[in-house]
């Protein structure tokens, strides 16, 4: 069985499932999913789940991504992941799955690991959407 405990720290945890399937409620279900301390997790606990889906087979808000975004993410790390160097990197110990974790990738001169590189991303994506 997988480590799951990270829900119990879910800004969601306890709320309406409504919002995270509405379209009109898309905005209020990524404000939470952006403010929420497991996100990340979240991410990646999702990705695992729809691994192997086509666009259309994805529904609602998860890990602070629309369907369309997480399919896409899955998309881009299915392609990068053949060149992806399988060596994680040993800088970002205590930040791992940060984009301070990425920095200091950057700064060492050596290739993120995946979990530092797919909050990068995410951090930007959300940067754009403000």
């Amino acid at each position: 069985m997988r480590d799951r405990d990270w829900e119990l720290d879910a800004a969601c945890r306890g709320g309406d499932p409504e919002i995270w399937f509405c379209q009109g409620k898309a905005a209020e279900a990524l404000a939470i999913c952006w403010a929420c301390p497991v996100r990340e997790a979240c991410l990646e606990a999702v990705l695992v789940r729809e691994h192997g889906l086509g666009k259309s087979a994805r529904d609602g808000i998860a890990g602070g991504l629309s369907a369309g975004q997480r399919w896409q993410l899955a998309r881009e790390q299915k392609t990068a992941g053949e060149s992806r160097p399988k060596r994680v990197g040993t800088r970002c110990r205590e930040e791992r799955g940060t984009s301070a974790g990425y920095r200091r990738h950057q700064r060492a001169g050596e290739a993120a690991c995946d979990d530092c590189r797919a909050a990068y991303r995410l951090y930007h994506q959300a940067y754009r959407l403000s």
